[in-house]
């Protein structure tokens, strides 16, 4: 092969496997969730149900008592995705999962270009573009598959193109960051203010620092207003309350709460704390406060999380660390624009990718202690998708089950998410179930296998089956005559033989 054509292909493929690899891996994961693992009803069965074939209200399914996701979260990147699903010939969880893969093969390319801009050999910055779209906080939030990451992407591919002053791209990507959340403006913002305090004390001139912070202006202004036309549009929607707040303003702190939880995320969330730990250190030693910069911006909102009303975020369980995402990048992005605002103290590109790599290894550490009810399991459950054939079984075997007469049936949340228009809200079994159900339809090794055990023996059913090539198991008072679904005996975990 020529030099020319060997460059070519350096050029081009290097990056194609930096979007292609961590894209495959979490489309996988997304689809091993639906069909394997089982999926969090109220997380990803909503998602995927929102983002896909919706309208301009984003309606939510039924089951989940109707209404618009907008009350919820004003994710209006969800008018972008639901168009783009009508256009491409796959299912409503391929769909979801194609996003999900899609955020994480997105962040590895703008993380690809930023240190190739340091500088960086391209073999050396593919490789570790690749390993953080599977940094720690990343593997942690995947234990609950969510959108919030597009944040993150959409943000350091902003800054990226910003840096690289490719300002039209840079503006798409900043007006893709704000469409995702409400609150995108408030991190991205806070991100900007901070990355501006630290130029300005490695020295900038703050004339050079007026198009940073027109943008951190807009971001920030911008979340003020979406968030007031929320209010304004959904004047009874209650999630922040709900997850922050309380009722009334954080009734539910205490010093102990607070101690508890700051002791909780010291022993059982290292992998957010030691990244943090490790910036202060190097920031010192580097007198650059841009490698810490990032962090500190997120300081608002771990302390909002610190005193949630919700165990989830007041644990940062899942995706709720997401903004550290951000701070990760910082200590690249913090050189880069130091060298290109004429800083009088810059970190040496050494110092910026020791940094950057010292961060990326710390979240890797005390992944133990992630909340993972799925029981993921890492290399693996990326490399081995659900086959065709069995996710259409399955979608087949729910659609004949909602179908059948079978009783009163309830449902593991996990089954639900598969299938929300052929489920009532009263049927997921994580409610109270007023009448003991007939049937027990449910994922075998599942987050709700235990709680369907449960309720089928608290409901007198003896029978279990299983449906060949699928996950589902089903409980019941007789024998069921399915004959479409090739039912077969199965004996839960601990039943005698």
């Amino acid at each position: 092969m020529s030099a020319p054509k060997a460059e070519t292909l350096w050029r081009w493929g290097l990056p194609i496997a930096v979007v292609l690899i961590p894209t495959y891996a979490f489309f996988t994961l997304g689809l091993r969730s639906f069909y394997i693992n089982g999926a969090w009803w109220g997380d990803a069965g909503i998602l995927a149900s929102v983002m896909w074939h919706n309208g301009w209200g984003l309606a939510l399914p039924l089951v989940w008592g109707g209404g618009s996701f907008l009350a919820t979260h004003m994710a209006l990147v969800f008018w972008l995705t639901s168009g783009l699903s009508w256009l491409l010939p796959v299912t409503r969880e391929q769909f979801f999962s194609l996003f999900l893969g899609g955020v994480q093969g997105g962040m590895a390319l703008a993380v690809y270009a930023l240190l190739r801009s340091v500088p960086m050999r391209r073999w050396s910055a593919a490789g570790l573009a690749i390993l953080f779209a599977f940094n720690g906080m990343v593997l942690a939030g995947s234990c609950n598959p969510h959108f919030e990451l597009l944040i993150v992407a959409s943000g350091i591919a902003f800054l990226a193109c910003l840096l690289r002053e490719r300002h039209g791209s840079a503006l798409c990507f900043f007006a893709l960051c704000l469409s995702t959340r409400e609150d995108a403006g408030i991190h991205l913002g806070l991100l900007l203010a901070c990355g501006i305090w630290a130029l300005r004390m490695q020295g900038v001139a703050w004339e050079r620092l007026r198009p940073l912070a027109g943008y951190a202006v807009a971001a920030l202004v911008w979340s003020a207003s979406i968030l007031a036309i929320q209010h304004a549009i959904f004047p009874n929607a209650a999630a922040l309350d709900d997850v922050y707040l309380g009722h009334g303003v954080f009734p539910h702190v205490s010093l102990v709460t607070i101690a508890t939880r700051l002791t909780f995320w010291l022993i059982y969330r290292l992998y957010l704390v030691l990244p943090i730990i490790a910036a202060i250190i190097l920031a010192e030693r580097s007198r650059a406060p841009s490698i810490v910069a990032g962090f500190i911006s997120c300081l608002p909102w771990l302390a909002l999380n610190l005193m949630a009303r919700s165990p989830y975020a007041g644990t940062l369980s899942n995706y709720y660390p997401f903004p550290l995402v951000l701070g990760m990048v910082w200590p690249l992005l913090g050189h880069g624009f130091a060298l290109r605002l004429q800083a009088r103290h810059v970190t040496t590109p050494v110092q910026a990718k020791r940094a950057f790599v010292t961060i990326l290894l710390c979240s890797f550490v005390g992944l133990w202690g992630m909340q993972n009810p799925q029981n993921l399991r890492f290399p693996e459950d990326f490399l081995s998708p659900p086959s065709l054939a069995m996710q259409a079984r399955t979608n087949r075997a729910i659609e004949l089950l909602s179908q059948a007469t079978l009783g009163r049936v309830a449902a593991d949340g996990a089954v639900v998410a598969l299938a929300p228009g052929r489920f009532q809200r009263s049927q997921i079994l994580w409610y109270p179930q007023p009448q003991a159900p007939d049937t027990v339809i449910f994922f075998a090794h599942g987050q709700g296998t235990a709680p369907a055990l449960a309720l089928a023996s608290r409901s007198g059913l003896r029978v279990f089956s299983q449906i060949p090539g699928t996950r589902l198991r089903i409980a019941s008072h007789a024998a069921l005559r399915l004959p479409a679904l090739s039912l077969a005996p199965w004996a839960p975990p601990g039943a005698s033989p």
